[in-house]
């Protein structure tokens, strides 16, 4: 289980990130992270990393500082929320080191005791820092400062509110680009393009 703070995914807009609001949930999350793994539950994790072939180490008995301004890849509705409001969510992996998300070993780990016992453990960790700004507006003021100097007035409008209806048309320099990604794609599972020949 690695642990970070989620500062960027994206949807329409990049997350926008908040070091304040980071500080304040990672006071949180230490007392939270790492879980207290059993021994069965560790085996089972090495058993996956095993099976895959991956290094023995089981499940992370440490956690990360909160990173500044982090960038992460990924995919999430979050991301035009974060330009209305101060925004911040807690990222966690309750699944072997090493291993990816969305695959047969996350999933394994991910219906038993240590999904389970990490996904209580994070909503512990948001409830306790909804807690705090709410007895602390000193605390709150600071996410909120930050949130307008990183915004600088910009009035952000999601997709949701516009006037028109947004159709998914790329420019000839977006088509180009992802057309290279899709042909890498078929490239490497030997799958040849008829309808669009890359030369």
């Amino acid at each position: 289980m690695k642990l970070t703070l989620l500062n960027s995914l994206f949807c329409q807009q990049n997350l926008l990130f908040n070091d304040a609001f980071a500080h304040v949930m990672q006071g949180h999350a230490e007392r939270s992270f790492p879980c207290d793994w059993t021994a069965d539950e560790q085996e089972f994790a090495k058993a996956i990393q095993r099976e895959v072939g991956n290094p023995e180490d089981g499940l992370t008995t440490e956690m990360k500082p909160a990173p500044k301004g982090i960038k992460m890849g990924g995919s999430s509705d979050v991301g035009d929320v974060c330009w209305k409001a101060p925004t911040m969510g807690i990222l966690f992996a309750a699944w072997p080191k090493y291993q990816s998300p969305h695959t047969w070993g996350a999933t394994a780990c991910n219906g038993m005791s240590i999904g389970v016992k990490s996904s209580i453990a994070a909503a512990k960790v948001l409830a306790a820092t909804a807690v705090d700004l709410l007895h602390n507006p000193e605390k709150l003021e600071e996410i909120k400062k930050e949130f307008h100097e990183r915004t600088d007035g910009a009035d952000f409008l999601s997709l949701c509110e516009s006037k028109e209806n947004p159709v998914g048309r790329l420019d000839a320099e977006h088509k180009h680009e992802y057309g290279c990604l899709v042909h890498s794609i078929l490239d490497h599972f030997g799958v040849e393009d008829h309808e669009h020949h890359h030369h």
